[in-house]
């Protein structure tokens, strides 16, 4: 007979182990109902690691375009590198007839030369511009980078266009002719070069207006005495004379269109590089009296229109000169630091801001 705690101990030692092997068998069941209710432990293993995999594989293609997206060149907004869209503006340019105003790119300085030039040849791998006048000096272009700028017309809009390419080859050609051939541009940049707002002089503001080229041009002695001076080469006198007109222009040059008929009569003939002095009469409105301004310039580009043959050419303001104290003086001013002459921008703006409140939807070219 045992005592009656050991009796007691024992009885609880057996209780402890009868629970805890029902808790084993309990715990069996559970795990046993589990699997067999959601198919078995080796596919549920399976399935694990295939979930784990397409994580990986979705990291690693996260990983690779991050990756390349970094390695993309960055492309500037208003930048066309697209080879198709880039020959479609160039085709229009070609269909427009657009003018380009070519310019050395590697020339550094605030006042580069510009030749105005007509694109007359468009092939797979180069653009053929014309050009008057420079058949001394573009021998030695070949190989030279240029940026040319030019506009197109896109819904009745002006849009305006930049590239920079090397000149491919320099082909001289008779009466004066050069074509200048470039290498197709790699891209277009959506930008326009004139940095002076510039407009067509109004025709009721248009006074008059008289030119000096060549061997009419006055002595520097007698630059400030108009009675000393020869009679002008072309002259301009609205319902009267026209034997040039002024396509538009600016407080720091403008644009001559002289007809071929008149070159030929007058015999005056213009290259790039050559200085001429323009009388222009225009007419202040707000005062109520005239405007005269004597303006020595230098050509900067030529180019014949399409078809026409007339003479467009496009000087820079050198210097300007004013009526003086009285009789045939006149008195000579230089430039502003923007190379300007500010009165005559001046008249421009007021014009300009005419033009707009008159048709304050249109977009007039710069």
């Amino acid at each position: 007979m045992l005592s009656r705690p050991l009796a007691g101990l024992l009885a609880s030692f057996v209780a402890l182990t009868a629970e805890k092997a029902f808790a084993a068998s309990n715990f069996s069941e559970v795990r046993e109902s589990f699997f067999s209710s959601g198919g078995d432990y080796s596919t549920i293993m399976r399935l694990m690691v295939i979930a784990g995999v397409l994580l990986l594989l979705i990291c690693i293609v996260s990983v690779i375009r991050h990756m390349r997206k970094q390695r993309e060149v960055f492309i500037p907004t208003g930048w066309i590198t697209s080879p198709k869209v880039l020959r479609d503006l160039i085709s229009s340019a070609f269909r427009q007839r657009s003018t380009f105003d070519m310019q050395f790119a590697d020339i550094r300085g605030q006042r580069r030369p510009t030749l105005r030039c007509a694109m007359r040849y468009l092939e797979n791998d180069r653009i053929g511009l014309e050009a008057q006048g420079v058949q001394k000096v573009a021998r030695r272009w070949t190989g030279r980078k240029v940026t040319c700028y030019f506009k197109i017309s896109i819904k009745e809009q002006p849009v305006y266009y930049t590239f920079t390419t090397p000149i491919a080859d320099v082909e001289l050609r008779q009466i004066g002719t050069t074509i200048i051939w470039l290498q197709y541009p790699e891209k277009l940049q959506n930008r326009q070069k004139r940095a002076f707002l510039r407009i067509v002089p109004p025709e009721e503001y248009m006074l008059g207006a008289a030119l000096w080229h060549g061997r009419k041009m006055p002595d520097v002695a007698i630059l400030g005495d108009v009675q000393q001076w020869e009679k002008p080469n072309m002259a301009l006198l609205p319902g009267k004379i026209r034997q040039f007109e002024i396509s538009d222009v600016s407080a720091g040059g403008l644009r001559l269109t002289v007809p071929r008929k008149e070159q030929l009569a007058t015999g005056t003939e213009f290259n790039v590089s050559d200085r001429l002095i323009l009388l222009v009469d225009f007419m202040d409105p707000e005062n109520n009296k005239r405007m005269r301004f004597w303006l020595l310039c230098r050509v900067q580009n030529m180019a014949n229109e399409y078809n026409l043959r007339n003479l467009e050419i496009g000087v820079r303001f050198q210097a300007w000169a004013m009526p003086g104290d009285g009789g045939s003086n006149i008195e000579w001013f230089k430039l502003t630091n923007e190379n300007e002459v500010a009165p005559l921008g001046n008249w421009i703006i007021r014009r300009h801001l005419e033009l707009f409140r008159a048709n304050p939807e249109e977009e007039l070219e710069r």
